[in-house]
């Protein structure tokens, strides 16, 4: 999947077209309440000289324009998660559950996570 970056967030001016892969994972807590998140593993990109692609507007334009593209009626419904959820090869973003079983249901990257956290 490519996503263009505009340079326009708090963290990186690097204006370019980044390919990777997305992963969503539905996260269950051991009660009755799940919540989603999806990882976007980077190809290329370099945190060091780069920064964080967070926050960046047209990323997150891009990625929800390619997952209308692939059929997913709820695409609007993921958006960055918290700066601090970022990680050096990917972008961390949140979504809903809507979105997860759509994914699911096309047979997409996907995996579950159990916790017995609270």
């Amino acid at each position: 999947m490519a996503c263009g970056v505009a340079g326009d967030g708090y963290y990186t001016e690097r204006q370019c077209v980044v390919h990777g892969v997305l992963e969503c994972e539905e996260l269950s807590w051991g009660r009755d309440e799940n919540w989603a998140m999806a990882n976007f593993h980077l190809d290329e990109w370099d945190t060091i000289e780069d920064s964080l692609i967070y926050s960046d507007s047209l990323f997150v334009k891009d990625l929800r324009e390619n997952l209308r593209q692939l059929g997913f009626k709820h695409y609007q419904e993921i958006d960055y998660s918290e700066q601090g959820m970022q990680g050096e090869n990917f972008v961390n973003l949140d979504c809903t559950d809507n979105l997860v079983q759509e994914v699911i249901k096309a047979g997409y990257n996907f995996k579950r996570v159990e916790s017995t956290g609270s």
